[in-house]
Formats: structure tokens, sequence, C-alpha cells
């Protein structure tokens, strides 16, 4: 059974929203004057040359190499170990990928891909959580390189990346992750980039901003080249800042588009006015991180709903607060028992917030009579529940 209540913690920040206005222009009644043909000409030319732009785009390619992160400070979207069994894939290294070996509860590697296992590895202690393991393939040639994962020990071990594969286009650095292990840099939808120099990640999208501009993005599957073409579909504008109330930072804003195709961070564009520049189509948020001070609570999508982006328009989400609370409760005699990890906090578009940890005031709890809407109880719980 459930209650709606409205707690008094409430999120709130303001951004101002660009406009801009469409005038219409009469038709041309005397379609055979000169005038007319002439301005005909000119759009056929102007759609010529258009056409010819879009079939010239130039395709950039770009060179990426393995980059070792061994302060992992990187915020992956839907971060996950994988199972260690007899390898770990890297398309680098080949179908075999990276030799493994569990001998008398220790981890034993090929560090440098000759077939050897030349490297142990101990169970690394749980305050430390993982431990970071380099591979160096082809030491010495042409093809030297990298590869680094993270490893665990939770029973059985495991293993989540420990680095990516980076580029840089223009003044646009990227970093591709093999975010679910199999060894590829290509898995749309499915593995995860940073563009720019944050520390969050969207999903691989096919499109991505390069110093701002819109472009196709084509993944060798061994992460080690990227195709860039000027994005030639229909665009419009995705303002997730306009209407977001919140006194808090919003860290991290993952919106993914509902075909899979295409994925955006866009916590460091909620202030630029008008919105973002993205393929038009449907978008659903996937997550977020909202901070204030030393608390912090993460958002899923819930119940909210996908935002259009239509071509060559502006959208907008109302979401944030006010934010309300879902509760499961238990009675006790005449008591009724409300456990902080029952409720549920949804936002103004239906987003859910977890780990939520409300600062000054507490929220107010209101159980109302469902028929008549009679407030019968109210209850505040502790600060920082």
């Amino acid at each position: 059974m459930y209650y709606w209540v409205a707690p008094r913690e409430r999120f709130r920040s303001e951004h101002v929203v660009g406009t801009f206005h469409i005038t219409e222009i009469p038709p041309v009644k005397n379609q055979s004057s000169p005038l007319f043909l002439l301005a005909a000409a000119s759009l056929i030319a102007a759609s010529t040359f258009a056409g010819s732009a879009k079939e010239a785009a130039v395709t950039t390619e770009v060179a990426l190499s393995f980059r070792t992160l061994r302060t992992w400070d990187v915020r992956l979207p839907a971060e996950a170990f994988a199972p260690i069994g007899k390898a770990i894939p890297f398309a680098a290294a080949g179908e075999a990928g990276l030799k493994i070996a569990i001998e008398e509860g220790t981890l034993r590697i090929d560090r440098d891909g000759d077939g050897e296992l030349d490297g142990r590895v101990e169970t690394p202690d749980k305050e430390k959580g993982s431990q970071l393991v380099v591979f160096r393939l082809n030491e010495g040639s042409e093809n030297e390189s990298t590869y680094a994962v993270r490893v665990k020990n939770d029973g059985r071990w495991s293993y989540a990346p420990a680095g990516a594969m980076e580029g840089q286009a223009g003044n646009t650095r990227f970093m591709i992750f093999d975010q679910n292990g199999n060894g590829r840099f290509d898995d749309y939808g499915v593995d995860a980039m940073i563009v720019g120099r944050g520390k969050t990640a969207s999903f691989l999208s096919h499109s991505i901003h390069i110093d701002g501009v819109l472009t196709e993005l084509v993944m060798g599957a061994d992460g080690r080249s990227a195709s860039l073409t000027p994005f030639s579909g229909e665009t419009g504008k995705l303002d997730l800042g306009a209407e977001l109330t919140t006194k808090a930072k919003m860290r991290s804003v993952v919106v993914n588009s509902k075909d899979g195709k295409h994925s955006f961070e866009l916590s460091r564009a909620l202030s630029a006015k008008g919105g973002l520049n993205v393929p038009a189509g449907e978008y659903v948020l996937h997550s977020a991180q909202v901070v204030l001070g030393k608390s912090h609570a993460e958002m899923t999508a819930g119940n909210s709903k996908p935002i259009t982006v239509a071509a060559g328009e502006t959208s907008t989400l109302d979401w944030g607060g006010p934010v309300n609370a879902k509760f499961r409760y238990k009675r006790g005699g005449d008591k009724l028992q409300i456990a902080p990890g029952d409720i549920q906090y949804y936002g103004s578009a239906g987003e859910v917030y977890a780990n939520f940890m409300p600062l000054g005031s507490s929220p107010k709890f209101a159980i109302k009579e469902k028929a008549t809407g009679k407030v019968l109880v109210n209850t505040v719980f502790p600060g920082n529940c």
C-alpha cells in the first residue's frame, strides 16, 4: 500500500531560455515575372549546391591509443565487473585474448601476450576493492600497445575497464571505454564514451560533438581508429536546463535516444542558452547524479516520459523539484513504521532519486485518509535520514 506525500525539501535553479521568431513570407502572385524566375533559379542552384556539399562531406580519420587510468575516477553509465574465464578479451590481441589462469586462489596473467603466465595477482584487500593490471603487448616493436583492467575477487575473480582508447579531433579529446568487457570498442549503446575533459561518460554514440559541431562517429572494433563525418541528418535542440528546478549541482546527466543510436552527457550543457544540438528523435533520461555539499542523490528514469526533439525546434523538460515521495509502511499496534529504505523520491517529470540525503529540515510526511484527504498523521524523520 502506498501514499503520496510532499516533503519540504526542494531543488531550485533558474536558467534563461533563448527564443527565436519565424516570419512568414507571403506568396508571389506573378510566378512568371523575371524576379520570380531569378529567385527560383537561385533556389535550385542553392539546393544543388547543398546536395553536392552533402555528397562531398569530408571524412576525417583519427588514430586512437590506449590510455591507462591509474586512478579510477571515471563514472560509467552502466559499469559492471565481468567474470574472468580463461582469457580477458581484447580485440587488438587477437581472438584468443589475454591469457588468464586461477591457481590456488591467485590470478595468473600473461602480461606481455606471449602465451606465458608471467604475472601473479593476490586477492585485493577489501578497502582497496580492486587492483590495476596492465598488459604490455608487442613491446619494442612498431605495434607496441598497452591494455589495462581492474580485477577483484568477491568469491569469484572479475574485471572491469581501467582505461580507454583515446583520440583527439580539433580541440576535442574523446575516450572510448569497453564497458561490457568483450574486447571490442564499437558496441554502440553498450560501450561508453567521454567527450571533452569531463569524468562522466555517456553510452557510445553514433554522433559526437567535435568543437561544438555535431559529427557522425564510426569506431573500429579494435578501438585504434575512428572516422568522423559532419552530421547530415535532421537536428533539433535539447534544453534540459531551462525548466530544471534544483538548488543542487547536476554532476552528470545522461540521455539516450530510444533507438539506441545516440547518447549524450549533458551536465555541462545545462546552462547553455537554447540547449544542445542533437539528432531529431525521441530521447529518454537514463541517469544523473545530483550533488549538494557532501550529500548526493542518484537519479534514474523512473516514470519519466520520452522527450521528442523535432527537427528545427527546441525541446525542454520540467524536472527536478518539487520532489514527492512514495513509501511502504508497516503497522505496529497503533503506530506506523516507515523505514528510510522503503521510500522512493520522485521529481516533477517522474524521475526517481535514490540515496536521497536532504540537508537542513528533514522531509515532512503526511498520512491522509484516502477517501476524504483528511490528514491523519504528520511525521518528520530525523535529519539526514
